[in-house]
C-alpha cells in the first residue's frame, strides 16, 4: 500500500519475502573484465576506468588486450 508509512512497508516487506528472496547475484553490479586492466594501464581509479572504457574505441580495446594481456 503506497498510502502507508515507509516503515510500515519496509516491515511488511522484510518479514513477508524470504531471506534467499531478498538478495540475489542480479542485484549486484556486474563488473567488466576490461575495468582493472584500464585502471592498471592508464593508473587510475575504477570509477574513471568505466569513464575511459565508454570513450575508448574497439580498436583501443582490441590493442589494449593484446599490448597487456587482458
Amino acid at each position: 500500500n503506497w498510502n502507508l508509512d515507509k516503515k510500515l512497508q519496509y516491515d511488511y516487506l522484510f518479514h513477508a519475502v524470504r531471506q534467499r528472496k531478498r538478495y540475489d547475484k542480479w542485484m549486484k553490479r556486474e563488473e567488466d573484465e576490461l575495468i582493472p586492466l584500464i585502471a592498471q594501464v592508464y593508473e587510475v581509479s575504477s570509477r574513471r576506468a568505466a569513464e575511459y572504457l565508454s570513450m575508448l574505441s574497439k580498436e583501443d580495446i582490441e590493442a589494449l588486450r593484446k599490448g597487456y594481456g587482458g
